[in-house]
């Protein structure tokens, strides 16, 4: 069997039964300096992007730099260098995140690395001239970030480790004067949601001139009670008003789990 394949079935099976796998995301590559501020943009939206999924955990940065300080050999120097695998193993990782800024072509390639076979298991490249100034300067940093965070969950969509993505307001339980104070979460599949666990509310928005969809944040929530993996109670922690009104136009609101 193909040993992308076999990985792939493995994280399908992990996040069936809840199991966490790790990731580390590394410091983005590039060729101008001038991309510095983009750079530390794009590790911080790929680590917020697997961190609101329930079966995903960053690898502790300390460990990260301290390996790091310690390894010899750079990437580009050996694809396929043993020892590289080997150090990052140490320090509980499963799947590692590597991506390359190329001032020239204003491309971002990104690749998702087995950590025990070293095979490349995603590789794409996106094309950030719509975000970058001819200078490689950030145009607009928070939108720019919502960018990356949406390209890493389409990439765990594709990875079959999506459930965090799926979660939704079946119903407004309780309400006050044109307030929502409580809600029916309804997960299509099990997402294993916990009581105190924290999600954010939102509306999604189509940029067709992008083609992509944004995230529009309208509250916060808790979950107070879980009556089954599917459905869950949560209590209003902010947002009442904006939750009450849009889902009483019939728009579909969405949650996702709060950055750790």
């Amino acid at each position: 069997m193909n040993k992308v394949f076999f990985f792939l079935l493995m994280l399908t099976a992990n996040s069936m039964l809840g199991q966490t796998t790790y990731f580390t995301v590394k410091n983005t590559k590039t060729n101008t300096t001038k991309f510095a501020k983009g750079a530390k943009l794009i590790r911080l939206n790929l680590e917020k992007a697997c961190l609101k999924n329930p079966f995903i955990s960053i690898v502790d940065r300390d460990l990260i730099r301290e390996v790091e300080s310690e390894r010899q050999i750079q990437r580009s120097e050996s694809f396929m260098d043993g020892s590289y695998v080997e150090q990052d193993k140490a320090i509980g990782a499963s799947i590692i995140i590597f991506t390359n800024y190329d001032a020239d072509s204003q491309d971002l390639n990104l690749e998702l690395i087995d950590v025990e076979t070293n095979e490349l298991i995603f590789r794409e490249i996106y094309h950030l001239k719509p975000f970058v100034y001819p200078n490689h300067e950030v145009k607009r940093d928070a939108y720019f970030g919502r960018y990356v965070e949406e390209l890493m969950e389409i990439i765990l969509e594709k990875l079959n480790l999506s459930k965090a993505l799926q979660i939704q307001v079946a119903k407004i339980s309780e309400s006050d004067k044109g307030k929502a104070k409580t809600l029916v979460i309804y997960c299509p599949e099990a997402c294993h949601l916990t009581k105190g666990e924290l999600l954010r509310v939102y509306q999604e928005n189509k940029i067709e001139e992008f083609d992509i969809v944004e995230k529009v944040t309208v509250g916060q929530i808790e979950i107070i009670d879980v009556e089954n993996e599917k459905v869950s109670i949560a209590k209003v922690k902010n947002g009442h008003k904006e939750i009450f009104s849009i889902f009483n136009t019939e728009t579909k609101l969405k949650c996702e789990n709060v950055s750790k």
